[in-house]
């Protein structure tokens, strides 16, 4: 993840942070406290901002699309659980969506690296087509099909 990238992530989680709507979504579930006796049910990739925010300050996310799936881990976990019909559902789908405006510029790829993934990409395809049993080339191969076409 680059300066950049990174500066955003924190940026981003901070604010969500701050956010009053989020204050259920600060912390790790616990299910007696919280009245959800069977989470842990339901829900098999738990995540919360406090997590979310360790793991980015201790370097854990490589990619920013890591810190951005946790980040829709928490809003989705909700959405699972309470569904979209109830108050918890309601803010969840509220604040994924918040996400996925605030985040966007972090978790998209700079123009060089897609280049660069396209070049790879370019030259595994040429490696494939010259290796291909074709004993002559592309052009002269499709002459040849138009010629039989023709016949």
């Amino acid at each position: 993840m680059s300066a950049t990238q990174w500066k955003l992530a924190k940026d981003v989680t901070e604010a969500f942070m701050a956010l009053p709507m989020n204050g259920i979504f600060l912390h790790p579930v616990d299910p007696a406290r919280d009245g959800v006796p069977d989470y842990f049910d339901v829900v098999v990739r738990p995540m919360d901002l406090s997590t979310v925010q360790e793991k980015l300050e201790n370097g854990k996310y490589e990619e920013p699309v890591q810190w951005y799936q946790d980040m829709r881990q928490i809003y989705e976990n909700a959405i699972k659980y309470h569904s979209k019909s109830k108050p918890w559902g309601l803010i969840a789908e509220y604040l994924l969506k918040k996400l996925e405006e605030d985040a966007f510029p972090c978790c998209i790829r700079t123009y060089d690296q897609w280049k660069e993934e396209l070049a790879q990409k370019m030259e595994k395809l040429n490696h494939a087509i010259q290796k291909t049993p074709i004993p002559c080339s592309i052009d002269e191969y499709a002459k040849s099909c138009v010629r039989r076409a023709e016949q």
